[in-house]
């Protein structure tokens, strides 16, 4: 089975990465990676491919070089290289890229890129599939009517629509009027052998966030709630837009010594940060699937997340996880404060793992991933 999967640039979101290195160790699939946009690479730079013709470009800002380099013997990556624009120069350009790889299957990694690609594929007569992960389906539609137009006419052409939570499906049928088959197969994470230990509570609460600083996330509600917890501290991982008006905040609540903006962190430096801490924490209002809640619960971490997306559909209030108010610091703080509870966070963690390692795995997401694509190719 040939699959060529479509992503906006390469190196790709580390969700995509992992889903890519899953599926080309199985050996069941034949795969191809293509960016639509990338940054122009340096040439010098560079790396010539183990499998040749096709071209491999580098992955200067990927962590696990070792991980890389392994996906890279056994995955072809390449650029869709065309002008600017849509001119016929571009159609030309992609079509011959698509029909050079000879895929049996085309698969867009984002709603909105098979809003804008689709085209290429049905006019080869080449079947294609979608992921809806999130603010494609979520936000989108939702100020864009042409947007939401197209996006139920790629979804009605496709063989197969995946989503990353049953409510992301829920929302492909409110806000696009989507009414066709959809399946849902979680993200992957790795499980290193090590668990998390929880550190003793003789200090100060410790708690860990992770995302794009980004409205969605929430972390004000979060900080807030922060300001509510004697003698706790927060650490958000991650970097973006509203960083500016997290620092202010921070500031304006007195909450310099117990809150950090830690940026963008390797994976292995998430992993020693969350390990000094009590409990991840997720404050988001909206969310497809967060990668980083699954990270923290395969690493045997506590978790309090709000119910959001499809945080619900794998959290159990009180048994492997605590469900948290969405937009609520006060009630946000009051769930928080069960962290104090030496013997229950232990409990939760422990009970995280277990549901990561049936929801998460690696080979469980590959497996799933075959599937789809062979009920997208021959029903």
């Amino acid at each position: 089975m040939r699959v060529v999967e479509v992503t906006y640039s390469w190196p790709a979101e580390t969700f995509i990465v992992r889903h890519a290195l899953a599926l080309a160790e199985t050996g069941s699939v034949d795969l191809t990676i293509a960016s639509k946009s990338p940054a122009e690479p340096d040439s010098a730079s560079i790396e010539s491919a183990a499998i040749a013709p096709v071209s491999v470009v580098p992955l200067p800002n990927f962590d696990h070089m070792t991980t890389a380099q392994k996906m890279l013997t056994a995955t072809r990556v390449l650029w869709f290289r065309a002008p600017d624009g849509y001119g016929k120069a571009r159609d030309k350009a992609i079509l011959r890229t698509l029909s050079s790889l000879k895929p049996d299957l085309v698969h867009f990694h984002f709603g909105s890129l098979a809003v804008m690609l689709a085209r290429y594929p049905q006019a080869l007569g080449i079947s294609y599939s979608v992921s809806l992960r999130g603010s494609d389906v979520q936000v989108m539609p939702l100020e864009n009517e042409p947007y939401t137009t197209r996006l139920r006419e790629a979804l009605n052409g496709a063989s197969g629509v995946h989503t990353v939570s049953n409510d992301i499906a829920r929302q492909a049928r409110v806000t696009c009027g989507f009414d066709g088959v959809t399946t849902t197969i979680r993200t992957c994470v790795p499980f290193p052998q090590r668990v998390l230990s929880q550190p003793p509570l003789a200090g100060p609460l410790r708690f860990v966030s992770v995302g794009r600083l980004y409205w969605h996330k929430a972390f004000p509600d979060l900080v807030r709630a922060m300001a509510l917890i004697p003698n706790a501290t927060l650490d958000i991982i991650g970097d973006g837009p509203e960083r500016e008006h997290l620092l202010y905040l921070i500031h304006q609540l007195g909450l310099q010594s117990r809150v950090r903006l830690l940026g963008k962190l390797p994976y292995a430096q998430f992993e020693e940060v969350l390990a000094q801490s009590h409990a991840f924490v997720q404050s988001s209002i909206a969310e497809g699937f967060s990668n980083a809640l699954a990270e923290a619960m395969a690493l045997g971490k506590a978790v309090f997340a709000t119910d959001v997306g499809g945080t619900g559909e794998v959290l159990v209030d009180g048994q492997n996880g605590i469900i948290m108010p969405t937009g609520d610091p006060q009630g946000m703080a009051e769930k928080l404060m069960l962290a104090r509870d030496a013997a229950l966070v232990q409990r939760l963690g422990e009970a995280a793992r277990r549901t990561a390692q049936e929801e998460f795995s690696m080979p469980r997401h590959a497996q799933q991933f075959c599937d789809f694509y062979r009920r997208a190719l021959y029903g």
